[in-house]
């Protein structure tokens, strides 16, 4: 959330990070991916498959298949508008 691109202020960023470590849940990969052709994106492959996550989000899909198992790879904007889709329907 640093990256000027993505124009998130610093408070913001902070309650973002707090809400993601009060929800979130911390894992350990035990398989290893090589999947992505940049080696450093593996380990991201590797948690959502650990999670069994529903969504890995990525500013950088073109590293990623759109697929991996049970985790659809999106862009935040997807997945923000699935999200707000998903909870209309609620």
């Amino acid at each position: 959330m640093s990256r000027a691109r993505i124009h998130v202020d610093r408070e913001r960023a902070r309650l973002i990070q707090e809400l993601l470590s009060a929800t979130g849940i911390l894992v350990t990969p035990t398989v290893a991916i090589t999947l992505s052709p940049d080696p450093d994106d593996n380990m991201f492959l590797e948690c959502a498959e650990e999670a069994r996550a529903d969504f890995l989000i990525t500013g950088n899909t073109a590293h990623f298949p759109t697929e991996h198992k049970t985790t659809s790879v999106v862009t935040p904007r997807v997945f923000i508008e699935t999200w707000r889709v998903t909870t209309e329907e609620r």
